[in-house]
């Protein structure tokens, strides 16, 4: 059994339909099951003889990023309560520290893209908004406004 798990570890197999050639020895279809396995930090998958591994990683940027995805979402649900229409242009205001700052900072052009942000700006204070919410991003407190 050794013999057959180190060859086929090196890829010394032939497959056919009805049987598996690993090494000298042969085996029925019955017998093996063939699959994908990645690395540390992959995932594998495979349909219609297509195999495709996928980093899981995930980076400091990648959860920045995250960051920003969710401070989009919650300025659309504070758009949304407040009635504006869906292509209405807006000012927005966010106050944050940290690991949340800097996506705010690294994401300013996707958050008001998807905003429809004319103006993004980090203060709050001194200024009349339509709406003003803290939230909650990954555990952090973050002051939102939006007006028109």
């Amino acid at each position: 059994v050794q013999n057959i798990i180190k060859a086929a570890k090196e890829g010394k197999f032939k497959v056919s339909s009805d049987k598996v050639v690993i090494g000298k020895y042969k085996l029925e279809s019955d017998e093996v099951e063939l699959g994908y396995e990645g690395k540390e930090g992959f995932d594998v998958a495979s349909e219609g003889g297509v195999v495709v591994a996928l980093d899981t990683k995930v980076t400091e940027e990648l959860k920045r990023e995250g960051y920003a995805r969710d401070l989009v979402r919650y300025i659309q649900d504070m758009r949304k309560e407040i009635g504006y229409d869906v292509s209405d242009r807006v000012f927005i205001g966010i106050e944050a520290k940290g690991e949340i700052g800097k996506a705010v900072y690294e994401f300013e052009k996707y958050i008001s893209s998807e905003t429809l942000a004319k103006m993004l700006t980090t203060r709050i204070k001194g200024s009349e908004w339509d709406i003003e919410k803290e939230a909650m991003v990954n555990g952090e407190k973050v002051k939102i406004a939006v007006k028109r």
